[in-house]
Formats: C-alpha cells, structure tokens, sequence
C-alpha cells in the first residue's frame, strides 16, 4: 500500500452490527485501519445510531437516551442525515 500524497482523511464506517471499536479489533474485512493508520492516513471511525457508543449526545452531557428514543430512526435516515454530518465534520477538521 502506497503512503498518502495528499492529506485526503479516510473514512472507515462499520456495518450494520458493528461499531468503530470492532473495526479496529477484527478489521473491517480487506481493510485494516491501522495498517493505514501506520502508512500515515489520517483515519475517521465514525459509530452510527444505535451502537454502544450513541447512547449519550456532547450537548446533552450524560443524558442517556431509552431504549425507545436510541432506537427511532429508520436506515435512510442514516445516510440522508447522517454520514453527510459526518463528512461535514471532518471536511471542516481536516
């Protein structure tokens, strides 16, 4: 794999049961996050709706979502709200 020529971030999203923890520790099939991360790729790991790790929001502190409120959202809204957010984020951090 060649070294990156630019600073372009590299965007890993995990499957529909995973989360970004699980990309790091069983790969994300041909891909592996730290081999790119070593070749020095900038890599985002973003953890969608319903993983272990969206169950609190940065501006609501520690409020933790029910079952009910964590789990409203339907998969389109996923990639129509979502990754755009997210790429909207690192666009504006990188």
């Amino acid at each position: 794999m060649p070294r990156p020529a630019n600073n372009d971030p590299v965007i890993v999203m995990h499957d529909i049961k995973g989360d970004a923890q699980s990309l790091i520790e069983s790969g994300a099939g041909d891909i592996d996050v730290l081999e790119l991360v070593n070749r020095g790729f900038t890599v985002w790991l973003p953890n969608q709706r319903g993983t272990r790790y969206s169950n609190v929001h940065k501006r609501d502190g520690e409020f933790q979502f029910t079952k009910r409120e964590r789990w409203n959202f339907s998969y389109a809204e996923l990639g129509t709200y979502d990754l755009p957010a997210f790429i909207d984020k690192v666009r504006s951090e990188t």
